[in-house]
């Protein structure tokens, strides 16, 4: 079985002998390990790779663990970070977690034989955060996405509604047009108006048909975010109703004459 990764540690501290103990012994026990000497040496080196983990010392030339971290903030690095405090820096270990630090290590009460474990830890609460980070995140989404589909269903509800009362209209009006109108054209054009007639009360009825499968569309969608059990059903139903609309549309074609019986445009 294939051992995972080593953990890539960042160790930043000023005190050579310190860091340099630190950074030997992580490495005898399997972690990658990089240092640094200073705050802006290290936001520069993290700029350039990516670690699991950062051993910040608080006391720093020029700028301090604090400002690491702040800066480490400002650029949204979320490596997991944990402070090295001096003596009585209760105050600072306050304020380093406040700013993201995942834990804390008094310099002075340091033991290196628990540094593995504190490191690990402070790693795998780090992914444990993310994952739920990325789940809450992922949550939303869903609810989101499910409030646009059920506000899709509800417009498209709304407008098939109209269209379906308007088509039904016309519906009526082309069938006092064969019963009234027809009549009074003269003999000679008579063929010609009933089909137009007719084509337009095909027209109708296969607008009428993509509305409804429009209606069986936008519940499908809704069913399957919202998790529903009769999604696939929707589905299937949304399926046949296409099918069953290009069919139509196909023979009216041919029966028009206006494209051969393959499907081809004449």
């Amino acid at each position: 079985m294939t051992n995972p990764p080593a953990l890539r540690i960042l160790v930043v501290d000023d005190d050579v002998s310190f860091r340099m103990a630190v950074v030997s012994y992580l490495e005898e026990r399997g972690y990658s390990v990089e240092s640094s000497e200073t705050g802006e040496d290290a936001l520069e080196c993290l700029k350039r790779e990516t670690f699991d983990v950062v051993l910040l010392d608080y006391w720093l030339p020029m700028m301090s663990g604090i400002n690491v971290l702040q800066k480490m903030h400002e650029n949204k690095n979320e490596t997991p970070v944990v402070m090295l405090t001096g003596a009585g820096s209760e105050i600072v270990a306050v304020e380093a977690m406040s700013l993201g630090a995942y834990d804390y290590i008094p310099k002075e009460r340091i033991e290196v034989d628990h540094l593995p474990i504190t490191i690990n830890s402070v790693h795998e609460r780090h992914l444990f955060r993310k994952e739920k980070e990325a789940r809450s995140a992922e949550g939303v989404f869903r609810k989101r996405t499910v409030e646009t589909a059920a506000m899709m269903r509800s417009t498209l509800n709304s407008l098939a509604h109209v269209l379906n009362n308007n088509l039904s209209l016309m519906s009526l009006n082309v069938e006092d047009g064969f019963d009234s109108v027809l009549p009074q054209v003269p003999t000679s054009q008579r063929p010609q108006a009933e089909k137009m007639l007719k084509d337009l009360q095909e027209g109708i009825r296969l607008v009428s048909s993509g509305v409804n499968s429009m209606l069986t569309l936008s519940e499908s969608v809704y069913q399957r975010l919202s998790g529903s059990v009769m999604a696939q059903q929707w589905e299937q139903t949304t399926r046949m109703q296409v099918a069953e609309l290009e069919n139509e549309h196909r023979r009216t074609m041919e029966e028009s004459g206006e494209c051969d019986v393959d499907g081809a445009g004449r």
